[in-house]
């Protein structure tokens, strides 16, 4: 195992046991300040389509920002596992009750027969992660499955994180680790 992968491994554990320890209530509290931040940033306001995520139940949950966009007449887009390419691509929803399924991981996706979504530089990426850093370095769960999509795909990227998740030394970066334009927690916007 290279240094790099041991460093990034450690720091994954570290990071979410933080998160892990949050009870339900602090998730519900939390998420709601982290949406009405997110609902009010200008980037949000600018955005033509939003692309989200399916939590897993201790990531930030975003699905109330992504009905509000669809409710003031936005496009909103999901991410989907594709095992022909064993990559994720963002996929075009228009309803959280008919075009999601149970699919890798237990999550929720778009379901196999939507097509993807037409992204521009005018859409806004929730990009989840573990921990972030003041420079933002996101560090993922260690796949690569989000630095490879956001190099495909047009957009500003913007961490959606817990206060916790914040590391105040810098995190370890490697060349295709894609960096956030922003990230938002409940108690500010970092903008990098």
């Amino acid at each position: 195992m290279s240094d790099l992968k041991a460093v990034k491994d450690a720091l994954r554990k570290k990071f979410l046991a933080l998160r892990a320890a949050m009870s339900p209530v602090e998730h519900l509290a939390l998420n709601g300040a982290i949406s009405a931040r997110l609902l009010a940033m200008e980037e949000f306001a600018a955005a033509d389509t939003v692309v989200g995520y399916a939590t897993d139940g201790n990531e930030v949950d975003v699905r109330s920002v992504l009905e509000n966009a669809l409710i003031v007449g936005k496009k909103i887009a999901l991410v989907r596992y594709d095992k022909t390419r064993k990559s994720y691509d963002p996929v075009e929803i228009t309803s959280f009750q008919e075009d999601l399924e149970v699919a890798k991981f237990g999550l929720l996706e778009p379901k196999a027969d939507l097509p993807k979504a037409v992204l521009s530089e005018k859409s806004l990426w929730l990009v989840p992660a573990v921990a972030f850093d003041r420079k933002g370095t996101r560090l993922g769960r260690g796949g690569g499955f989000y630095d490879r999509m956001l190099t495909e795909y047009p957009g500003r990227k913007v961490g959606v994180f817990y206060q916790n998740q914040y590391s105040e030394e810098a995190l370890p970066c490697a060349e295709h680790d894609q960096k956030l334009d922003l990230a938002v927690t409940e108690d500010r916007v970092y903008k990098f």
